[in-house]
């Protein structure tokens, strides 16, 4: 289970990325292919989690803008 909270204040979005040679990889379903917007102040559960299925979040608005971690 991974559970992931936007505490900034720009929307953003969950892309997700599949790795079949993964070791452990054992898929009860396919990932989405469509990105999971999280807006701020929004929690996502993921519940299905398997090897092999890693994520990226990136920012919706300018994406190639270098953000500071503080």
């Amino acid at each position: 289970m991974i559970v992931i909270k936007n505490i900034g204040a720009e929307n953003f979005e969950l892309v997700s990325h599949l790795n079949l040679e993964a070791p452990g990889c054992r898929l009860a379903g396919s990932p989405s292919q469509t990105p999971m917007k999280l807006l701020p102040g929004e929690e996502i559960c993921i519940t299905n989690y398997e090897p092999g299925v890693s994520y990226s979040i990136r920012p919706v608005e300018n994406p190639d803008v270098p953000r500071s971690l503080v």
